[in-house]
Order: C-alpha cells, then structure tokens, then sequence
C-alpha cells in the first residue's frame, strides 16, 4: 500500500475515534445538566427565594439560557426561586399583578432554572425560554410564544385556552391537559401538538407552522 493510502486512512481513523469522543462528551455534558436541572426543579437546591403580591401573568425574556417551572400554589402571594449561581444575572420585577422574568446571562450553553409558585395564571409571554407547567385551572387562558420558547404543560383544565405562536416556538399539550376550546394561531415555524380529547378547535396556521392535537376537532 502506498504511504499516501496509508496517511489518508490513518486520518479518517484519528478523525473517527476525535468525532466520537466530541460526542460522548457533548452525551455526558447534556446528561449531567438534565440531571442537576431535574433535582434543582425537584428540592429547590440552592435557590434563593422571592416574594411578590398576588400575580396573574408571567412574561420570560430568556434569552435561550432560562429553563422556567410553574407551578399553582395555594398561598395569597408570588414566589420565585432562582438560582445563587445566576441571582445576580436574572431580574425578577413585578407590577399590578404582571410578573417579569428577565436574563442576562450570556453563556449560550446555560440553562439556569426559575421556578414561579403562584395562586393563578391567565397570561403567559415567553420569548426565548423553555417553560413547564405542572399543573394549571383557568377559565381563560392565554399563552404567546416567541423566539425559541418551548412550552410543556403537563396537566391542567383550561376552559378557553388562546395560543399564539411565531418563529421557531415549540408547545405540548400533555395526556392530561384538559382543554374545553382552543383559539390557536400559529405563523412562521411554529407547531403545537399533544392530545386533547374532545376539544373545540379554531386554528389559523400560516407559514410553515403545524399542529398536531389529537382527538380535537375543527
């Protein structure tokens, strides 16, 4: 075999054995964040809390580095847990009743956990943030997402449930959401899919956008 063959195949081989080590390593650096991420959302470690009056709305700038958890609590008032490590890169503020979640973190790997207890919620905005809801009851809610916000809700009863999505927004709709009637307007490339059983739906899908909600109907 002529040297030249030789040196060609040993660089495909070093390239090969490089490429799968870069991977198993990018594996393992999204394994450990899942992890910390589930048992920061889980016990609340090393979270500072913030008390707010009673809120209704929440609006997230995330800028692609929030992952943000809410959840109904029983209390007359608003909490918010952050993170120590991110505390003084995130902004919590509130005003008659809106809540206002704010990064300025500016890793573009960081995922820094938020976690929002409040009595009600009618209202959300997110806007380059990654958002679960445990479990929600409204009569009426909206929801707008914007950027690369991914939404999952898990469980819930919502009577009339608005949803706007844009750009490259992403939203579930878990087995045990109950949705009475949805008002679902979608552009660009965003989609929603799930399943919600029995549901009424009144959709406009511009775009490249879809949805995806079964057992709903038109």
């Amino acid at each position: 075999m002529k040297t030249s063959n030789i040196l060609i195949l040993s660089f495909v081989a070093l390239s090969v054995v490089l490429t799968a080590v870069a991977t198993s390593k990018v594996i393992r650096t999204l394994k450990a964040a899942n992890e910390r991420s589930v048992a920061i959302k889980q016990n609340k470690l090393g979270m500072k809390e913030l008390t707010f009056a009673p809120c209704q709305s929440v609006a997230v700038n995330g800028t692609n580095s929030l992952d943000v958890v809410v959840r109904l609590g029983a209390s007359n008032r608003t909490a918010v847990f952050v993170e120590d490590t991110y505390k003084g890169q995130i902004a919590v503020a509130e005003s008659n009743g809106a809540l206002t979640v704010s990064s300025k973190i500016k890793k573009d790997d960081a995922h820094a956990v938020v976690i929002v207890e409040m009595p009600q919620l009618q209202r959300m905005v997110l806007n380059d943030a990654r958002c679960t809801i445990d479990s929600l009851v409204a009569d009426q809610l909206e929801m707008e997402l914007l950027g690369n916000s991914d939404l999952n809700i898990l469980k819930g009863s919502v009577q009339t449930f608005s949803y706007k999505g844009a750009d490259n927004s992403s939203g579930s709709a878990g087995e045990l959401l109950k949705v009475a009637a949805w008002d679902i307007r979608l552009s660009d490339n965003a989609d929603l899919d799930g399943v919600s059983p029995n549901s009424k739906l009144s959709m406009s899908v511009t775009g490249n956008a879809n949805v995806n909600l079964k057992g709903g109907k038109e």
